[in-house]
């Protein structure tokens, strides 16, 4: 989940902290030999910035804080 979100984040603003990854549940779907298939819900909280740290301390970027995505 944690690779997949940063990807998508990553297009959206200049700038992402992770500030915080949950699970709410997880389930088993299937299970071969070699590999376990699970489906999973949670979160992501994140911190986007756009502009550079520079700007952003000149009053001319901006943050958004707490951005839960839901997975």
């Amino acid at each position: 989940m944690h690779a997949n979100v940063l990807g998508e984040v990553d297009i959206l603003a200049t700038h992402h902290w992770v500030e915080g990854i949950g699970i709410d549940s997880i389930k088993i779907e299937k299970i071969t030999p070699t590999k376990v298939f699970i489906d999973e819900e949670g979160y992501v909280n994140i911190k986007r910035q756009f502009g550079s740290d520079g700007d952003y301390s000149r009053g001319m970027g901006f943050a958004l804080i707490n951005l839960t995505i839901l997975m």
